[in-house]
C-alpha cells in the first residue's frame, strides 16, 4: 500500500465512526492483487470492493 493510502487511513480513523475502504472493481486482476495486498496489509479496515460494470468510478462511487 502507498503512502497516500496509509495517510488517508490515518485521518479517517482521527474523525472515528465506521471506516471502510473502497476500491472499484474496473479491472478484474488489479483488484484481485490489491484485495490480497490489503489482507496482507490486514490495516484493521474492511476493504469493500464495488463491481464496476461500465468502467466509470464516478458512477460507481456515486451510484
Amino acid at each position: 500500500m502507498s503512502e497516500v493510502t496509509y495517510r488517508a487511513l490515518q485521518a479517517a480513523l482521527r474523525m472515528r465512526g465506521e471506516i471502510v475502504a473502497v476500491a472499484a472493481d474496473i479491472d478484474p486482476a488489479t483488484t484481485k492483487r490489491l484485495s490480497a495486498q490489503w489482507k496482507e496489509w490486514d490495516p484493521g479496515i474492511p476493504l469493500a470492493v464495488l463491481p464496476c460494470p461500465h468502467r466509470s468510478l464516478v458512477s460507481t462511487l456515486v451510484g
